[in-house]
């Protein structure tokens, strides 16, 4: 990912991400910080290990052993690096997340409450959608990330 962001001299990128797409994007943009402008998260995140996990996930555990649910997971070390980086991120950093999801529900707090520029945010509960928020509500998402850009701050 880095190879392409850097092949295409990509800058000003607003991430949204997703489910999978925040485990990767949130460490590439933590890795590559001067080429993103804003963040917009998205029932996902990015765990280490080192905080709980509802039972619901635990019982559908099975590709999802790639996510860090215990503190030795080989990805652990590499997404601790990138908290320490959003715990300085001053950029513009929304949370979206729907009131539907069990897997992830209160996943957008962790976020707002470490990354400075989570603060004076809009955060948004997506309601009577469920994990593909971008599925069940696309419009709504849309508008929302469409403020949120045309805000710039």
């Amino acid at each position: 990912m880095r190879s392409f962001i850097e092949t295409l001299d990509l800058r000003g990128i607003t991430l949204f991400c997703q489910d999978w797409g925040s485990l990767i994007g949130l460490r590439v943009a933590a890795e590559n910080e001067e080429r993103f402008a804003r963040i917009v998260l998205g029932n996902g995140g990015m765990p280490t290990g080192d905080e709980d996990f509802p039972g619901v996930f635990k019982a559908w555990r099975a590709f999802p052993t790639l996510v860090p649910t215990e503190p030795d997971n080989p990805a652990s070390d590499a997404n601790r690096l990138a908290w320490k980086e959003f715990a300085e991120w001053n950029k513009p950093f929304l949370t979206t997340f729907s009131n539907r999801d069990p897997i992830t529900r209160g996943g957008d707090l962790p976020s707002q409450q470490i990354v400075p520029g989570a603060k004076d945010q809009d955060h948004t509960i997506v309601r009577n959608a469920g994990h593909f928020l971008q599925e069940d509500k696309g419009e709504e998402l849309a508008e929302i990330l469409k403020r949120f850009i045309a805000r710039g701050t």
